[in-house]
C-alpha cells in the first residue's frame, strides 16, 4: 500500500521558513554566476580578451541569508590592460589584437613588464616614469542590449533553479 502526500514541501516551508530563505540565496548566487559567465562569453565573441582579464574587473556581491541580493558591478573607470588582448613582444614594441575579426596592431615603444602581467610605455625619453597601456573598460564592451538580454534569460531560469535549490534544502531535513 502506497500513501502519497501532496504539498508536503509547502507545509515544511511554512514550518521552517529558513529553507525558503536559503533556497532563494542559493538561486540568486547560481543565476548570478551563470549571468557573469554568459556575459563574458558573449563579450569574447567580439573582443579578443582573456576571460580572466574581463572577469577580474567585474565585481560581484553574493546573496546571503540576511541580504537576498546578488549584484554585479561593471566599472566604467577600470580599463583592461593590453596584456589580456593577446599581447606579444615584437621588434618595435608590443603587438595586440583587440577585436576577434580585426588585425593585430603594434604599439610602438611599448614593452611587457611586471613578470609578463602588464604592458607599459615610457612617458618620455627617460627610463622613468612609465604608464600602463590599457584598452577599453568592461562597460564599453558590454552593451545595454546584451545586459538586458542576459538578465531576461536569468529571470526565465529562476523558477526552475529555485525548485532545485528548494528540493535540495528540503532533502536535508
Amino acid at each position: 500500500m502506497d500513501v502519497k502526500l501532496e504539498g508536503l514541501d509547502k507545509v515544511l516551508a511554512v514550518l521552517n521558513p529558513d529553507i525558503v530563505t536559503k533556497a532563494t540565496a542559493a538561486t540568486l548566487n547560481t543565476l548570478g554566476e551563470q549571468l557573469k559567465t554568459q556575459t563574458t562569453k558573449e563579450v569574447r565573441q567580439t573582443y579578443n580578451v582573456k576571460a580572466s582579464g574581463l572577469k577580474s574587473k567585474l565585481k560581484t556581491t553574493k546573496a546571503t541569508w540576511s541580504n537576498l541580493k546578488w549584484s554585479m558591478e561593471v566599472p566604467s573607470d577600470k580599463r583592461v590592460n593590453l596584456i589580456h588582448f593577446g599581447a606579444r613582444k615584437v621588434a618595435t614594441g608590443v603587438s595586440v589584437k583587440i577585436l576577434k575579426d580585426g588585425d593585430r596592431k603594434v604599439i610602438k615603444g611599448a614593452f611587457i613588464g611586471n613578470k609578463g602581467k602588464t604592458v607599459f610605455k615610457r612617458k618620455g625619453k627617460e627610463r622613468l616614469p612609465i604608464k600602463t597601456v590599457t584598452a577599453m573598460s568592461p562597460s564599453q564592451m558590454i552593451s545595454v542590449k546584451l545586459r538586458d538580454k542576459k538578465i531576461e534569460e536569468a529571470r526565465k531560469k529562476a523558477p526552475e533553479q529555485f525548485k532545485k535549490s528548494f528540493d535540495f534544502y528540503i532533502s536535508k531535513i
